[in-house]
């Protein structure tokens, strides 16, 4: 499996991992949901490259977006049933892995293995693109 939530609150809160202003989200999280119930999934899209983060989280009935505009950390919550999904998958653990996903309301994610993180958390998040196929 690939970062899940709780290894992610884990790396924030040891401050040494350089994820320190992830703190006031987890916070507000802990306020607005019941994490163990309403999280399903968990993705961070872009933690380990120089992209702009965005952490997405599955509900059981849609997601929830978490990014930075601006200066402010904007939360998006959508109720939304999947329509489709898509996996391509390569022989090895190191190639790129796609996973597309579609919601009734529009709304399409990629996940891409290589894309969404550095070259040495490829295999991670490979894993991660599987569980999410799997669990969605």
């Amino acid at each position: 499996m690939g970062l899940t939530y709780e290894e992610f609150k884990e790396k924030v809160s040891s401050r040494d991992s350089g994820f320190g202003d992830y703190g006031k989200i987890i916070n507000d999280l802990s306020k607005l949901y019941n994490e163990t119930e309403d999280f399903i999934f968990f993705y961070p899209r872009n933690l380990f490259n120089d992209k702009e983060t965005r952490l997405i989280f599955f509900l059981k009935d849609g997601y929830l977006t978490i990014e930075r505009v601006n200066e402010k950390i904007q939360y998006e919550q959508y109720k939304s049933k999947l329509l489709s999904k898509s996996l391509i998958t390569d022989r090895y653990q190191y190639n790129e892995h796609l996973l597309k996903l579609r919601f009734d309301n529009g709304t399409e994610f990629i996940f891409s293995s290589t894309g969404d993180s550095d070259e040495y958390q490829v295999e991670y998040y490979t894993r991660a693109i599987l569980d999410l196929y799997k669990i969605i």
